[in-house]
């Protein structure tokens, strides 16, 4: 039986990803560096440091990892302020599975960030662990994130599920050993190789419910 749930952020949670590439596109091209369009899949998934390291090698951005860490992140921090892009349906489904399981956030966001979204999501108090890919020696795809939440929840990986929205993430997830649940994100699409390594595809966020996650076990 599944014993525990682990959700990614970005893209599952909120819709994220147009805000994350405008923020690093700006900082980027204020900056004399070159934006390219292949930007910000290419820097989805990975940790803090790892982003920022694309960002001063692939886009030429020539600030200091401080620079580029601020000024994107109060950018980021200023526009979930002023709207969070919560997904629709996204609160009541955390709140159907913390009734069942105890979750936790495995993100490549910084703590700040997840933190102040659980904050405006009004979900405090759902999540029993929240781990950073920042915190980890890799991010995802590979598996460190993942394989710190189940330490921390206290659960092995087979038992623990994965919700996520990224080719990244179910990589990240599946070399975890977690079976995982991908709800394809609208706004960068996964593959069709994620859509395969998925033990289970859901239309929305809306159709993730208990008897879905049960179904997971091995």
């Amino acid at each position: 039986m599944i014993e525990a749930v682990a959700f990614d952020l970005d893209g599952t949670l909120i819709e994220s990803e147009r805000r994350w590439e405008a923020a690093r596109r700006e900082v980027t091209e204020t900056s004399g560096g070159t934006w390219r369009d292949d930007a910000q899949p290419s820097m989805m998934g990975l940790s803090t440091p790892e982003w920022i390291a694309y960002m001063q090698r692939e886009l030429g951005v020539p600030l200091e990892a401080d620079q580029i860490r601020r000024q994107v992140l109060e950018r980021i921090e200023a526009s979930y302020r002023d709207e969070l892009p919560l997904v629709p349906g996204a609160d009541a489904a955390v709140r159907r599975l913390a009734d069942r399981w105890p979750l936790a956030v495995a993100s490549s966001s910084p703590r700040e960030l997840i933190e102040l979204v659980i904050e405006l999501a009004g979900l405090d108090g759902a999540f029993e662990a929240v781990i950073s890919s920042a915190e980890v020696a890799h991010g995802k795809p590979a598996p460190d994130v993942y394989l710190r939440a189940c330490e921390v929840l206290g659960s092995t990986s087979v038992r623990t599920a994965a919700i996520e929205d990224s080719a990244p993430g179910v990589r990240s997830a599946a070399a975890a050993g977690m079976p995982v649940v991908l709800i394809p994100g609208t706004e960068f699409p996964p593959d069709a190789g994620a859509l395969e390594e998925a033990d289970l595809v859901l239309d929305s966020i809306a159709a993730l419910d208990v008897d879905a996650v049960e179904r997971l076990g091995p």
